[in-house]
């Protein structure tokens, strides 16, 4: 990963979260999608099926958010 720097922490049940973060220059925009697409595909890819909120029995999900 060039762009995307992760933060992993647990709560008090023991699930546990990764935060990924980037601070970039407009010009690095579309580098940083595909760094998401790849850590998203290989989610995908290791835990098929599994992803849908933890209240609806999944188990892992993701909240993309930009500004």
């Amino acid at each position: 990963m060039r762009y995307l720097d992760f933060d992993y922490s647990e709560d008090g049940h023991g699930c546990g979260n990764f935060e990924a973060m980037a601070s970039i220059q407009p010009i690095h925009v579309a580098a940083v999608e595909l760094e998401i697409k790849h850590v998203l595909d290989w989610a995908h890819t290791a835990f098929p099926g599994l992803q849908a909120p933890l209240d609806e029995d999944g188990e892992w999900d993701f909240d993309l958010q930009e500004q």
